[in-house]
């Protein structure tokens, strides 16, 4: 058995306890210099113009899903969090 306080628990349910919110930084890093690229970098062979509109594409859909994830975690942790403290198990 080891004390914990209210404190610790709380920052135990916080967003960094998600894989999911490392996703989304990691994906969204991604679309962000994908799109950086398109936008200042003039691409001439139309193949790799149409390979760096698909990974952007493709990591903003990426960046979606794992920013839903890590709320969906988000709320999860909050709401067991909530029944560790009322005594619930």
């Amino acid at each position: 058995m080891h004390t914990v306080t209210e404190v610790e628990l709380d920052t135990v349910a916080g967003l960094g306890s998600s894989v999911h919110f490392g996703f989304l930084g990691i994906t969204f890093g991604t679309c962000v210099a994908f799109g950086i690229t398109l936008a200042t970098v003039t691409i001439l062979d139309p193949k790799t113009a149409a390979i760096f509109s698909g990974l952007t594409w493709l990591s903003g859909i990426l960046s979606l899903y794992f920013g839903a994830r890590s709320w969906s975690d988000y709320r999860a942790s909050r709401a067991k969090l909530a029944d560790i403290k009322r005594g619930d198990r």
